[in-house]
């Protein structure tokens, strides 16, 4: 009997000294996500388009995509069916306390990938830019990850999930894509899909 009670009393102390060891580290790890959003959030733009040179002369026409800044020169990755055939664009980027304009000029497209790289005109300052996920074997299904951009306008719209596979062909048989199914919306285009550490696996195309 006294065996019994030594037993039961060694399991009620280490149930009991585990339980705020698990929630101090979810804890942790919410506000480690709520600082990688924070510090992500000034590299992600907002990119307005039109196909006319002036937008006033068909409104309606006009779109918003979202951008992710790659180098601290303002050199930004977009999808490029944002900027196809547009002979307006103007980058959105939120500088202290207002979101500045600037022009930017389009450098390359890969219409086959659906990228496309612009640089923002007339930024003399350094811009907080974000990096690649450097190995890209530890992009795997179920990897947590999570989109930020601005779909429909909504400023910084963080949605996460995982990743669903890393085999799709959706665009062209030899160039792969990432499924995930953390929520896409119109607007998102051209915005970063990013692992826990803020770095780009993906750029998000709808």
């Amino acid at each position: 009997m006294k065996n019994i009670k030594y037993y039961s009393l060694i399991c009620f102390f280490i149930i009991f000294s585990c339980v705020p060891f698990n929630i101090s580290a979810t804890e942790d790890d919410e506000l480690k996500f709520e600082s990688v959003i924070e510090r992500t959030k000034k590299s992600v733009v907002i990119l307005s388009m039109n196909p006319n040179v002036d937008p006033e002369t068909d409104p309606s026409k006009t779109g918003l995509c979202s951008g992710v800044v790659i180098d601290d020169i303002g050199h930004v990755l977009t999808n490029f069916h944002c900027v196809h055939n547009q002979n307006y664009i103007r980058l959105y980027y939120h500088d202290i306390d207002d979101w500045q304009i600037y022009e930017v000029n389009v450098i390359g497209l890969d219409p086959l990938g659906d990228l496309a790289l612009i640089k923002v005109i007339g930024k003399e300052e350094p811009i907080p830019y974000l990096k690649f996920a450097k190995d890209t074997e530890k992009i795997k299904e179920g990897m947590d990850v999570f989109a930020l951009g601005h779909p429909m306008g909504m400023v910084w719209t963080v949605t996460k999930g995982i990743i669903s596979s890393t085999e799709r062909y959706a665009r062209h048989p030899f160039i792969k894509a990432i499924q995930t199914d953390s929520a896409i919306n119109k607007g998102n285009s051209g915005g970063p899909l990013m692992n826990m550490k803020g770095e780009i696996v993906g750029i998000n195309a709808l």
